[in-house]
């Protein structure tokens, strides 16, 4: 494998992403569950999870991996939806039918879970439009533990 990459997406996606963009940049995609990551300890030199994070669950679980795949010191940059609850959506992305919640989540929370989960807050953004606040960004950094304390 010539680097590790892990998408959550359905078979028949990934080999139609794998086909259309991947190759190219010598990738391979791996199926698998955000909760329980399919890499060993300190695999990645850095993480970017974008347009992922509203469908997972127990995002706590998710950065708790990302701790473990990451090597100390590493960077996670992270987006989400912002908001306090999650949202039911039914009409799908370009008119296809769905059933999916949508996790939103505040700053301040995410905040703490990433405390929790061994990483350092750089920085965070609020992304708006005139309508509305879109999303966060957030970058974070795997503390590096002292192994004598």
């Amino acid at each position: 494998m010539a680097e590790n990459t892990l998408n959550i997406l359905k078979p028949s996606v990934n080999n139609l992403t794998a086909r259309i963009f991947v190759r190219a940049a010598g990738l391979d995609f791996v199926v698998g569950d955000a909760g329980r990551l399919p890499f060993s300890a300190a695999a990645f030199d850095a993480v970017i999870n974008i347009e992922a994070s509203h469908g997972y669950p127990a995002f706590p679980r998710f950065l708790a991996e990302v701790a473990r795949v990451l090597r100390p010191g590493g960077p996670l940059l992270l987006s989400f939806h912002l908001g306090d609850e999650p949202q039911l959506k039914t009409p799908g992305y370009g008119g296809h039918p769905m059933k999916v919640y949508v996790h939103h989540w505040r700053h301040d929370q995410m905040t703490a879970w990433l405390n929790n989960a061994g990483f350092a807050v750089e920085t965070h953004r609020t992304l708006t439009s005139a309508e509305s606040k879109l999303g966060g960004i957030i970058l974070a950094r795997r503390q590096v533990t002292d192994p004598g304390k």
